[in-house]
Order: C-alpha cells, then sequence, then structure tokens
C-alpha cells in the first residue's frame, strides 16, 4: 500500500500509451525517455502525471542544470541571443536642409510634378531598410533624404541664391514599410567644392531616437579626402557606403542599397 502523496510511473505509464494510440509521437517520446530525468517537463506535460518521488527523497525533485538551460533559452527572444548589428554613424544635418518643404516632395526627386522634362543626372533607385539594433524592422518612420543637383547646387537661398535645377526636386520623404522597407528615386550623388558625393539622409519616428547621417559612393576617389567622410572610424565606413549605377545603362541594373541601423532595440510588429 502506498503511502499518501507517493505516486509511481506506472500509474503514469498508461496516459502515455493512450495518447500515442491517439497519434501523438511525442508522448511515444515521453514514455521511452520517462526515465531521464533531463525530460522532466516533456514527461510531465505529455504523461499529465506528477514525477515520482524517490522513497528516499523528501523533497520535490527539481530538473536538472541542462533542462533549466533548455528552458531559458526558449523564453530569451531570439533577437537577444543574436550579435546586435552595427548601428549607422550619425553624421550633421549640414547647413542646406530645406527652410521650406517643397510641394512636391514624394520619394521620385526625378520628376517633378508641373515640369515637362526629368532631372539632369544618372538615375538611381536608392532602398534599403529600417531596423533596430537587434535587426527588428521599424515600420512607419519617416525617412527623408535631400541633395544637390547634378550641378552641385541645392535648393537653399544659402546655396549661392538658390541656383539648382528647377526639375530636380532636391529633398523627398516616404514612410517605411512593414518590413522596414523605403525607396527612392534619385539621382547619383555628385561633388561640389569642399565636399565628396553624398546624400543626406534622416529618420525619425515618435518614441523612437531620431537620426540623421549621410550616404557615400563606394569607391568614390574624393571620399578619402572629404573631412566629414573621415570622422567615421575606418571600420565603421561601410555601413554609410553604397554602390551607385555609374551611367544610365546600369540605371535599372545597379540598385543602391542602404540599411540604417538605429542604436536602439524597437519592439518587433
Amino acid at each position: 500500500m502506498r503511502k499518501s502523496g507517493e505516486m509511481t510511473r506506472t500509474a503514469c505509464i498508461p496516459r502515455a500509451q493512450d495518447a500515442q494510440e491517439r497519434g501523438n509521437p511525442r508522448a511515444q517520446d515521453a514514455q521511452e525517455r520517462g526515465n531521464d530525468q533531463d525530460d522532466f517537463w516533456l514527461h510531465l506535460k505529455y504523461n499529465n502525471c506528477i514525477e515520482p518521488v524517490h522513497p528516499a527523497r523528501s523533497f520535490l525533485m527539481l530538473p536538472t542544470r541542462r533542462t533549466l538551460l533548455k528552458a531559458t533559452t526558449l523564453l530569451v527572444p531570439s533577437a537577444t541571443l543574436a550579435q546586435a548589428l552595427d548601428f549607422t554613424q550619425a553624421q550633421t544635418e549640414g547647413p542646406f536642409y530645406p527652410t521650406q518643404i517643397p510641394l512636391d516632395a514624394d520619394a521620385d526627386l526625378v520628376q517633378v510634378e508641373g515640369k515637362s522634362r526629368p532631372a539632369t543626372g544618372i538615375v538611381s533607385h536608392l532602398s534599403g531598410r529600417l531596423l533596430d539594433q537587434n535587426g527588428c524592422p521599424i515600420q512607419n518612420a519617416k525617412v527623408e533624404i535631400w541633395q544637390c543637383d547634378a550641378f552641385g547646387a541645392y535648393h537653399h537661398r544659402l546655396d549661392r541664391g538658390n541656383i539648382a535645377e528647377a526639375e530636380f526636386q532636391g529633398y523627398g520623404y516616404t514612410r517605411s514599410g512593414k518590413n522596414g522597407h523605403y525607396r527612392f528615386r534619385t539621382i547619383r550623388p555628385v561633388s561640389y567644392p569642399g565636399r565628396t558625393p553624398h546624400i543626406h539622409v534622416k529618420v525619425s519616428k515618435s518614441g523612437m531616437n531620431g537620426l540623421t547621417t549621410q550616404l557615400y559612393i563606394e569607391g568614390e576617389p574624393q571620399n578619402q579626402k572629404d573631412f566629414l567622410f573621415n570622422r567615421i572610424p575606418e571600420e565603421k565606413r561601410g555601413g554609410v557606403l553604397a554602390t551607385f549605377p555609374g551611367s544610365e545603362a546600369e540605371s535599372e541594373t545597379v540598385v543602391p542599397e542602404f540599411d540604417i541601423v538605429i542604436g536602439q532595440t524597437i519592439v518587433c510588429a
């Protein structure tokens, strides 16, 4: 006769067999491995019983260290287990952010509404994703870009009296999509006195740390002499470089990609 509170494993096995007959393969695993203390929780779940207490013990049998480690791993979000991404280096906004947002401020900077021809320059389809430091996509964030025209002039009163080409929009914004994706149709950036070719990029969203940076052309010789580019640590410069088309013939085949990584953790949607 068993004492009150004691329970043998034989009372549990038929339940595992019943579950097996109902087509539950994990119940068979639980039965076959029921003597392995490392399968404590699995056995308990699928046998629907209490793990038997050794006659010589008066305390509750605890799972082993290996079992606890497995359980802990399941509870930790996978993003935290992965190595954090290098966040995109911040850079100055510069003096030519628009003082007045143009009426046509969409993601297509090449074709301005009301103009009969597109902007001068090599068309470039800039795209990428907005991510947090764990690789979680950030959606519905505002992504802005602005740059000089193909002749090196900004749409700004401080730049030689706002002489930029009217057919080039110069500024545009969009919203990041569900996967953090964004896209712009613009032109390959060009240099002007004192600066290597670049595009200004700014991202913002309520509850998120904003970021302003600059995107440069991969392999551009002038990069090495640019005072702002050289402020970026050498090992981090790859994060602000993209390959742009070198001619109109490459406009549809060479697509510059620029993933922007915010240096904080965002709850994934």
